[in-house]
């Protein structure tokens, strides 16, 4: 009877633990972004297990970027999802992840990287790195489904749109870019994979301590 026991023990907390290696496993991704006028962000992105869209419409707004002409400019600009906007018409968020579809998403991605400004020069392509993170929701603001941490990188894509001589203007920046989206285990999954590992621990005690008294657990001695 013990040794089933321990069997079933040693069975519980194998699956929980490649439970969670499987969820732990990152998931490829390819896609597009972008960010128009400041004011609007819409990002598209899927794997073979994965897909988070989220977009705004495009209203007039400032400068995604002003850089000044020959030097070197920070193109550090995030991109986030519809949940950081005011409600609005032809806008909103959803994605799926293990098959479990969310119909909204929070968080953004970061992408980061420098490019100089020389005089005249109008077209950029840039390399990026790519950090965010991405959840997905029940309802706008509601239940956690899951959370993604973001990494990759890509290629910004922009034009001037004024070129004053001194200081280059740019509305707008897209973005191409590949990586990977890691599964951010929320807190009932480590407190189950915590109590798999003292099942463990226990049933080791258990097993070196019978094996320590010839079969039967030791006993402290009782008083004389």
């Amino acid at each position: 009877m013990k040794s089933v026991s321990g069997v079933l023990r040693a069975f519980l907390v194998f699956a929980v633990l490649t439970g969670f290696i499987n969820r732990a496993f990152g998931a490829p991704f390819s896609g597009t972004a972008a960010i128009v006028s400041s004011t609007a962000a819409r990002f598209s992105f899927s794997g073979p297990n994965l897909t988070a869209q989220s977009q705004t419409p495009d209203w007039p707004g400032g400068p995604v970027l002003v850089c000044n002409v020959n030097s070197i400019c920070d193109v550090n600009l995030t991109v986030p999802s519809f949940s950081s906007f005011p409600p609005l018409p032809f806008s909103g968020s959803s994605g799926t992840f293990n098959g479990v579809m969310a119909d909204s998403l929070s968080g953004g991605l970061k992408f980061s990287g420098s490019m100089f400004i020389p005089s005249g020069v109008t077209d950029f392509n840039i390399p990026v790195a790519l950090q965010g993170n991405i959840q997905g929701l029940k309802g706008p603001g509601g239940q956690l489904l899951w959370s993604l941490a973001i990494s990759g990188t890509g290629t910004l894509s922009t034009s001037v749109f004024l070129v004053s001589g001194v200081q280059d203007l740019f509305f707008a920046a897209t973005y191409t870019f590949e990586g990977t989206a890691t599964p951010v285990p929320e807190p009932a999954s480590m407190l189950l994979l915590a109590t798999a590992l003292a099942v463990l621990a226990s049933h080791r005690r258990r097993s070196a301590s019978t094996r320590d008294t010839g079969g039967t657990p030791s006993t402290p001695a009782k008083p004389v």
